[in-house]
């Protein structure tokens, strides 16, 4: 657990039980988003989409004014379906899922996502969740957290702060069973064509 880890004079990280590892990997991809968007911020560009392995970032607008669409996986069907279409002219969207990494061991489902208070593969119902922020790595964070959550007390954690949006997959059994979304989500998701 973090709580292994200190900063020593000078501000060196370090551990107090050996082995103990830090793991950016719920952060990394969104962060280096965000960091090529403040390069591309300095030269203004009119507008710029940044896509890091799934995690997006919109600088704007597309040229002439509209917004990017960005498109979520539906994870009973990924690369075949999308659960929905978001638009963006600025903030970050993130989605973690456990349907790409996953291995079945013993008849149960074993993803990606470690539980930090077990320190097991999450066992929740959550598939996906796709989260909209300021930046990527909140955004990239968020929606990992969200997928050890749980979809009840997930979505009363994004209700409590005004500036995330989220849409979690619901599992039941081997299949989708519900789209569940924060109180603000529609007025990101693109009218249906």
């Amino acid at each position: 657990g973090w709580r292994h880890l200190w900063f020593r004079e000078g501000g060196r990280l370090a551990r107090r039980v050996p082995g103990v590892q830090l793991d950016l990997s719920a952060i990394a991809k969104g962060y280096a988003v965000d960091a090529i968007v403040a390069e591309l911020a300095r030269d203004r560009p009119i507008g710029a989409l940044v896509e890091v392995g799934g995690e997006v970032r919109a600088l704007g607008a597309k040229p002439g004014g509209v917004p990017w669409r960005v498109g979520i996986d539906d994870p009973g069907a990924p690369g075949s379906r999308l659960s929905a279409v978001v638009l963006l002219t600025g903030g970050a969207l993130a989605t973690s899922g456990d349907y790409r990494s996953v291995r079945v061991i013993e008849g149960k489902r074993r993803t990606h996502v470690v539980d930090p208070r077990s320190g097991l593969p999450v066992e929740q119902k959550v598939a996906s969740a796709s989260v909209i922020a300021p930046t990527c790595m909140e955004a990239d964070a968020v929606a990992t957290a969200l997928m050890v959550l749980g979809p009840e007390e997930g979505l009363a954690w994004v209700e409590d702060r005004p500036w995330l949006e989220t849409l979690l997959m619901v599992r039941e059994g081997g299949r989708i069973s519900e789209k569940r979304a924060s109180s603000g989500w529609d007025r990101w998701v693109a009218p249906e064509r």
